[in-house]
């Protein structure tokens, strides 16, 4: 007999007797019901996590599914370069958005609002940008902050631009000296 039948098979013992609004006589069979109600509702909510982790497939505390992947949307802060070796140890990549896809680039977006976070874009080898992995990124002027990237070399950190790609608090892209330290977001393919 699963929790269910039981749960039922007591509740119709206590229910002609007296109504529980006037006071069921039967306490202990209430006391029983509510202990096994509660038992059982502990054991779906676990089996339902456990089929979440299982389904989803990213199964690392904070990674959020989405499609094909899994996504970390870092609380600590790094520099552009240490971010990108954090995610690679975490066989991830410092976010690349693939084939300029308009769905993630809006999932991204709504989870990064209102912080900024480093991605995986950088010209800092070719002065071209590129992803992190060396691909050729195809640039959408609409997702990039007015007037960026602009490479400024006014911001006292030495004579080197601008060379590695953010997302800004408000969901635009920018460059920004490779040294500053922000929030930073990996992209993993989701496991099997």
């Amino acid at each position: 007999m699963d929790c269910s039948e039981e749960y039922i098979r007591m509740e119709m013992e206590c229910e002609p007797k007296k109504s529980f609004r006037r006071g069921c006589p039967c306490t202990r069979q209430t006391g029983i019901l509510v202990l096994l109600g509660t038992v059982c509702m502990t054991i779906f909510m676990v089996m339902a996590f456990v089929i979440y982790l299982l389904t989803s497939g990213c199964t690392e505390p904070d990674w959020i599914p989405f499609r094909n992947s899994c996504y970390l949307f870092s609380h600590d802060v790094m520099n552009w370069t240490k971010a990108k070796d954090y995610c690679e140890e975490q066989g991830a990549v410092l976010l690349k958005i693939e084939d300029a896809s308009e769905k993630e680039w809006q999932f991204v977006t709504n989870i990064a609002k209102p912080y900024s976070y480093w991605i995986g874009l950088t010209d800092q080898n070719t002065g071209q940008w590129r992803w992190a992995d060396d691909t050729p990124y195809t640039m959408n002027k609409e997702q990039w902050s007015p007037g960026q990237p602009d490479d400024w070399t006014k911001h006292g950190l030495g004579e080197e631009g601008e060379d590695c790609g953010h997302i800004t608090v408000y969901g635009l892209l920018n460059d920004a000296h490779c040294s500053y330290k922000m929030k930073y977001i990996c992209k993993m393919k989701k496991k099997d």
